[in-house]
Parts: structure tokens; sequence; C-alpha cells
């Protein structure tokens, strides 16, 4: 009788250890996943164009280009300084920055009352800066916005720095420039697409 107790003791404190080995293997792999896994993951999410975009266009001037018609283009990076030579719609976009470039000058004096923080990204057009690799017809401008802590970046569309220049003016029309004539459009069709861009849905 003694002897049994003793083995099914001695089973009992077996299985006893055999759990608790289990409990902490589990615990460790738990902690392993969360230690390397996790991180791993977020920081291929976030090699991120918005870090890259926050960090080079805070300290850079939109200088103005002036305006061409040719269809090649030699387009100095804003960022790195490099050169890059660019031929028909590529050409076409690099020619004409100067007038998202002069919409962002005067974003860039709107901003701070709506503690927004936006940026044009051009890096499409740059051979060294540009993120996907080798540059194909057509490169793209990209917005990015920071506000209340988070951040949107948006393919740009014709004319969306323009209606972002009066939304933060709180005019109830943009303008189109073209060829010296001044043309005035409502904003009310654009005003969400535009306040999506911004993060200012429920701001503004």
């Amino acid at each position: 009788m003694g002897s049994r107790l003793t083995v099914s003791h001695t089973r009992l404190r077996r299985r006893r250890i055999l759990l608790t080995v289990s409990i902490c293997l589990i615990v460790i792999g738990i902690i392993v996943m969360v230690l390397y896994f996790v991180p791993r993951r977020a920081s291929s999410v976030n090699v991120s164009r918005e870090d890259v975009a926050r960090q080079a266009y805070r300290v850079v001037s939109y200088e103005d280009v002036a305006p061409a018609a040719s269809e090649r283009a030699l387009y100095r990076c804003p960022l790195c300084q490099t050169e890059t030579h660019h031929e028909d719609g590529n050409a076409v976009l690099a020619n004409g920055l100067g007038v998202y470039r002069a919409s962002m000058r005067r974003i860039k004096e709107l901003e701070r009352e709506f503690e927004l923080e936006i940026a044009l990204d051009e890096t499409d057009l740059c051979r060294q800066c540009r993120h996907r690799g080798k540059i194909t017809a057509p490169a793209k401008l990209y917005i990015y916005a920071w506000f209340d802590n988070r951040c949107t970046h948006t393919l740009a569309e014709v004319y969306d720095l323009e209606k972002i220049v009066a939304l933060l003016q709180r005019d109830d029309v943009w303008v189109i420039r073209k060829d010296g004539v001044t043309t005035e459009m409502p904003l009310a069709p654009g005003r969400p697409r535009i306040r999506k861009i911004l993060g200012l849905v429920d701001v503004l």
C-alpha cells in the first residue's frame, strides 16, 4: 500500500514538473516572439517613405523651378543633389514642379496654425532616393501629412495642393492659375478628399 502511494506521489510530482516546464516554455516562446518577430515585422514595414520624407523635407526649402514644355528634363534632387535625366512623361512632371512647389511654400506658412506637418515627396524622380528601384514612367508625387501623432500618405492628384491651400485658408474656392488666367473653382466637392489627405476629418 505504501509503495503504491509512493509511486502515485512520484507520478504526480513528475506531472507537475512537466506542467511547469511546459508553461515556462510557452512563456519563453511568447517572449521570443514579442522581442524578435514583432519588431522585425514592424521594422520591415516601417523602413518607411514617411520617415524619409519627414526627416528630409523638414530641412528642404521648396525652391522654384522654371516651367518648361520640353520632353527632356534634368532633375536635381533637393535632398541629395543627385541629377537625374528624364524623358517623356517624367520630364513633363519634372519641368512642372514649380507649380507644386509654389503651393508647398504657401502650405508651409499655413500648416502651423493647425499643428500640421505636410511634405511633398518627389523622390520618385530621383534615381538615388527612389524607394521602389528603377525609375519608370510615370513617376509620381506623394503627399505626407502628420497630425495628432498620425501620418497619412497619399498619391498626389492634380490640384490637390491648391485645394489644400484653400482649405487651410478657410476659403470656399480654390484657384487655378494657367497661362496668366486665374479661375476660381468651388472647394466643396473636393473638401472630403483633402480633409482625408491631411488627417483632418474631425477638425475641418
